[in-house]
């Protein structure tokens, strides 16, 4: 493995819209909207990104283990498989026309990748986006609703509408094992890929079976108190509340395959949300965040580590409805205000990022973080793995900078942090590019400094060793690779650059634009990291 960054040859002259990195693997979107994957899970002989998703104008993208969500310019959601054995349309698969039965919400994948077609599918909300409710802010009643945002869990996604609403989507039957979806039941579509075949049904069951409606609504296993016991709700066979065995007096227990794309075509607004205006929407491992238009943050789902913040007086293992969370220390509340700018979260750990105002009008931002931080992820020096309180993170809260245009101390916030989808390490880069200093001809001097902290077994913090680093540290960029050049190279801080590129490419190679502003982001995987070019 290696220890120290080290260039990568595919991406050279090539600018991506996204880039992300799940556990055995990974997936982004050039500049023209197309969706490459690559990793053991997607194919053991892909040693290289292979073109799936095309011609859908892709610009986010996120991901569960057994599944790829696309987010397209256009607010459509599209849904493929990780797997590329997954994504070949079987043979004799009939079409939309020839199935009566089918959802409106389905679409078959029509584009060329590779040597074959690719199967897909598009989410469709529940109820109409354009819903005018008195809710609705008066100034957006005109215009057309859209998905602006998505963020995916292990087993569930979160959907931001341009209205402010938040949908919710199951991946699979596990979506809801915590509470982490919001929703109690979902409509499953009645067909042949998603209903196993009972050899023990008689001719009059399966024709009972053929007659249910389009969509069947299956209730989802409820959160519980005890995530081990053996008679737990998680372990339960969902059933169909309409589906009733009256020869035996009891529900018939549905054996449902979810490991398919088709298992849910839906996405289900929460119904604890309606009326609340959302600006982002943020899913860890099992659990969920919204943060609200005032900065204020709600959170519900598995709490076994604290990962929700709400405090050490809160035991339950799992928070079943939106509960707001106070993402600082009591100690930094008195004679202060504090609003919320940013949420992360990644398996088991959370963290925030609040900006505070004291009495004497100084504005801070702080980073405070709670969860499993057992491989140093919550940045406080400890290894806990139980962390219940948000505590702030080390050296990248409450930094101030002289700005020379206000005559006046000024925040250092973080431009982004990236969790890592284990949870177990951390990247974090700072606004340290805005005021800089002058510009070089017409690139601007300096950049966003880059820190990293947590599990480095695999040599994931780059920092050239393997020990586990509690704390924020200053990356570094070693000469020998040739990453930087000049004398001053060696040692010189890892900073993410923002520039203009003469050329861009797309991942087939091809120039794609020319004089195109971009700028260096950094994404945390499991037991890697990447750094790459993004478009502006």
């Amino acid at each position: 493995s290696a220890r120290t960054p080290v260039p990568a040859g595919w991406l050279n002259d090539v600018a991506l819209r996204d880039l992300a990195l799940g556990v055995g693997h990974a997936v982004c979107v050039d500049a023209r909207g197309d969706v490459y994957q690559w990793g053991s899970t997607f194919s053991s002989d892909a040693s290289e990104p292979k073109a799936t998703l095309k011609g859908k104008n892709i610009t986010s993208i996120q991901l569960t283990p057994n599944r790829v969500y696309a987010l397209s310019s256009s607010g459509a959601i599209y849904v493929l498989s990780s797997s590329a054995a997954k994504q070949s349309l079987p043979a004799g698969v009939p079409t939309p026309a020839s199935t009566p039965w089918w959802s409106t919400g389905w679409i078959w994948g029509e584009e060329q990748a590779g040597s074959g077609l690719v199967d897909f599918i598009e989410l469709k909300p529940d109820t109409s986006l354009d819903r005018k409710e008195k809710y609705v802010p008066l100034h957006i009643l005109g215009e057309r609703h859209l998905f602006t945002s998505i963020s995916a869990g292990t087993d569930h996604l979160l959907a931001l509408t341009s209205s402010g609403r938040t949908f919710a989507h199951p991946a699979s039957m596990k979506a809801n094992s915590n509470g982490q979806l919001g929703l109690s039941s979902i409509d499953v579509p009645v067909s042949v890929t998603n209903l196993t075949p009972d050899s023990t049904l008689t001719d009059e069951e399966k024709a009972k079976k053929k007659a249910i409606k389009e969509h069947l609504k299956v209730e989802l296993p409820k959160a519980g108190v005890d995530l081990r016991a053996v008679n737990s709700p998680y372990n339960r066979a969902p059933y169909a509340p309409d589906y009733d065995d009256k020869d035996k007096g009891k529900k018939k227990e549905l054996v449902i395959d979810d490991s398919d794309i088709r298992f849910c075509d839906k996405l289900y607004e929460i119904p604890a949300l309606r009326g609340v205006p959302v600006a982002q929407v943020v899913a860890g491992g099992r659990h969920s965040f919204i943060r609200t238009d005032g900065g204020r943050v709600l959170g519900w789902g598995a709490n076994e580590y604290g990962q929700i913040g709400l405090g050490g007086t809160v035991l339950v293992q799992s928070i079943t409805r939106p509960t707001e969370v106070i993402p600082i220390p009591a100690t930094l509340r008195k004679n202060s205000t504090s609003k919320v700018l940013d949420v992360n979260a990644g398996a088991d750990l959370s963290m925030f990022t609040v900006e505070r105002r004291d009495g004497t009008g100084m504005t801070l931002v702080d980073v405070t973080a709670c969860g499993n931080g057992q491989y140093g992820g919550l940045g406080s020096g400890l290894f806990s793995n139980a962390q219940s309180t948000p505590i702030r993170v080390k050296n990248i809260s409450g930094l101030l900078e002289y700005d020379e245009a206000t005559k006046s101390l000024e925040p250092i916030a973080p431009h982004a942090i990236s969790i890592a989808p284990t949870g177990a390490h951390v990247f974090c880069s700072l606004e340290t590019h805005e005021r800089s200093g002058p510009r070089a001809g017409a690139q601007q001097v300096g950049g966003r400094d880059l820190l990293s902290w947590g599990l480095n077994y695999d040599g994931q913090l780059g920092n050239g060793k393997k020990n586990t680093v509690p704390v924020p540290t200053q990356m570094h960029l070693p000469a020998s690779k040739g990453l930087i050049a000049g004398p001053e190279a060696q040692g010189a801080r890892f900073m993410l650059r923002k520039r203009k590129a003469d050329v861009v490419r797309d991942m087939s190679g091809k120039v794609w634009k020319k004089g195109v502003d971009v700028e260096q982001v950094a994404v945390a995987g499991d037991g890697c990291g990447v750094v790459y070019w993004k478009l502006c």
